[in-house]
């Protein structure tokens, strides 16, 4: 249970710039409970930048790297390929049925997510884009 006079230190802290494990630090809680509170009063936590900015760069590294974006382009044109139309409505009605989801993918030799897309329609609008 938060107390009015720990709240109103967290909001004092997240004002003065103070990071979410600073804060639980200093009033004797977790960094997650003061997470939790900060986001259910709308207190507004600094980040991190120095985490922010390695996130930051691995992200456009990650995009902007030839190989990478040609991988994927490949990957998800082969994915579409994969499956005849037959395989795709063996694959809705039995996992409409509650077959597993890993164990469809181990039998069609595809990724997880490709078997929730083709179960939820959505390898139509893949195929046609």
């Amino acid at each position: 249970m938060w107390t009015p006079e720990q709240h109103a230190a967290l909001v004092r802290m997240a004002a003065a710039g103070l990071t979410g494990s600073e804060i639980a630090k200093a009033l004797g809680v977790t960094r997650n409970a003061v997470m939790g509170r900060a986001h259910r009063t709308g207190v507004v936590l600094p980040m991190d930048e120095r985490k922010t900015a390695i996130c930051w760069a691995g992200l456009a590294a990650m995009h902007s790297d030839p190989i990478i974006v040609a991988r994927r382009k490949e990957a998800a044109r082969l994915a579409t390929q994969k499956l005849s139309d037959a395989q795709v409505e063996t694959i809705r009605r039995r996992r409409g049925a509650g077959e597993k989801i890993a164990a469809l993918a181990a039998e069609y030799g595809v990724c997880d997510s490709w078997i929730s897309m083709v179960a939820n329609g959505r390898r139509r609008q893949q195929k046609a884009a």
